[in-house]
């Protein structure tokens, strides 16, 4: 089965769900904020992406403005 790799909100739960699952175990205050971090910048939206909705198609584009 294949991880949603769009930008809207459910898609990037998904991923969010499903890479939290493999989050190493640290003891540690800063192992565990490392892999927090890392599980953010996997569902962020690049600045600059437009989600434009079809009827059964999205369509992302990412404009010139930043």
């Amino acid at each position: 089965m294949a991880l949603p790799g769009g930008y809207t909100s459910p898609e990037r739960f998904v991923r969010a769900a499903f890479l939290r699952s493999y989050i190493s175990n640290t003891e540690t205050v800063d192992g565990a904020l490392t892999g927090i971090f890392h599980l953010l910048d996997n569902v962020t939206i690049p600045k600059g992406v437009n989600i434009k909705k079809r009827r059964r198609n999205r369509l992302y584009s990412i404009s010139g403005r930043f």
